[in-house]
């Protein structure tokens, strides 16, 4: 890949040459910045004079550009709060040697749940933004442009079955009675989960630094929409209460009380009938991610404490709810 520099040369030509006329902008001050942020993009920070500050990505498939950009007007369009989709340019004169595209959406000023202070008030604000969003439903599972009615339960068995053989490729833990154990009790729920009529949009990766608190009105907004789907709201409900009600337990209700006064009686009784698939099936999901980055970090990560204290922890958890699921 090019270097960061260079990359930051190739793309502030871009926004003198290309992106500002555009924009209606043509020739005004512009700071390009870095933002050190993004697994599968470079990010930066575009601040133009005397306009609201704006994010661009440079992204190096075409097909993921596409998929970001029809998730956020897909969000967007059903009112859920993603930053404004401003360009999405497939360009073809500066970057096209290594296959760039640039994303410009607006930057939403504040900072993620990762970094800042997650009181009682702000778990029960971020359930009722969820239950919104989960919301807007539909009758075919998958990806935004193009859903499927049958064979849910196989994917997300198949998806389990890799987790579970992944972890006990970096675990002894995970034995193959265990694993045998967990492949079969979620077998036992193929029908509840064949039996979900309705599914919802979602985020599918919810986790802290994908949520933003926008300063001064306090707002909640998701990031990154390329991950976005319709899946049975349960994914994305034990995912949440995974990575914000785990470590501080009292939240949980707190979570479960605000996200369910959202839900109607048929949606109530489909997320209980199929809840023990999907909180085995988050749980898996967890020890996978967990055990697989732990096994890839060394000793001097500044990582390896937290995920050393943090996997026997998720051990038990999951051992407690085989234990009462029998």
């Amino acid at each position: 890949m090019t270097d960061l520099h260079t990359c930051q040369e190739r793309l502030a030509a871009y926004v003198e040459h290309r992106l500002l006329d555009r924009l209606g902008l043509s020739r005004r001050p512009f700071v390009l910045e870095p933002a050190h942020a993004g697994i599968h993009s470079l990010v930066f920070y575009l601040t133009i004079d005397d306009e609201r500050p704006l994010v661009l990505k440079i992204i190096m498939k075409r097909r993921r550009l596409r998929s970001i950009a029809a998730s956020a007007r897909h969000f967007l369009k059903n009112g859920v709060a993603v930053p404004e989709l401003v360009l999405a340019d497939e360009d073809n004169r500066l970057f096209n040697r290594r296959g760039m595209h640039v994303l410009c959406e607006e930057r939403i000023c504040g900072e993620t749940l990762q970094h800042t202070p997650q009181p009682p008030e702000l778990i029960a604000g971020l359930a009722d933004f969820f239950a919104r969003m989960h919301g807007h439903t539909r009758n075919t599972w998958g990806d935004i442009e193009k859903g499927s009615r049958g064979g849910l339960f196989g994917y997300l068995y198949k998806k389990s079955a890799a987790r579970v053989n992944g972890w006990s490729a970096v675990d002894t833990a995970a034995t193959p009675a265990l694993q045998a154990r967990l492949l079969g009790l979620l077998s036992q729920c193929e029908p509840a989960v064949n039996r979900i009529n309705f599914f919802s949009l979602s985020h599918c990766d919810p986790n802290p630094s994908n949520i933003i608190v926008r300063t001064g009105d306090r707002k909640l907004f998701i990031l990154d929409a390329g991950t976005a789907r319709y899946m049975p709201r349960a994914i994305d409900y034990f995912m949440l209460q995974a990575y914000f009600c785990f470590r501080n337990r009292e939240y949980a209700p707190v979570f479960e009380k605000a996200y369910m006064s959202r839900l109607s009686v048929p949606e109530l009784q489909e997320f209980s009938d199929s809840q023990g698939f999907f909180r085995l099936y988050v749980a898996v999901l967890f020890m996978h991610d967990l055990t697989t980055r732990f096994a890839a970090l060394g000793k001097d990560s500044p990582y390896h404490d937290e995920f050393a204290d943090l996997i026997p922890q998720a051990k038990k958890a999951l051992m407690e709810l085989l234990d009462s699921n029998g």
